[in-house]
């Protein structure tokens, strides 16, 4: 059974790990981390054309689909270190 310092160590790499990049219609670039966190967001100066709504609304689909991706990671790796293991507070 791992302990609490296991379990924080595990937490922290995936925070500091490496960023994970999506990109919606080349337009907009989001990274974030593993754990959720977004590091940053690029948009693409054409893309900024508020006549464009439908463009701007996809933003917000790549913000959560950048964040999506970083929690499906570190669920899936948590996983495989716990091996199908019930550890109380660990939601994997």
């Amino acid at each position: 059974m791992q302990d609490s310092n296991t379990n924080e160590k595990v937490q922290t790499h995936w925070r500091n790990a490496r960023p994970l990049s999506l990109r919606r219609r080349q337009l907009v670039e989001v990274t974030a981390t593993c754990d959720g966190s977004v590091k940053s967001i690029h948009i693409d100066p054409k893309a900024v054309d508020p006549a464009e709504v439908e463009m701007l609304e996809d933003y917000t689909s790549a913000v959560q689909g950048a964040v999506n991706l970083g929690k499906q990671t570190m669920a899936d790796e948590m996983g495989k270190l716990t091996q199908g293991l019930n550890i109380p507070g660990m939601p994997f």
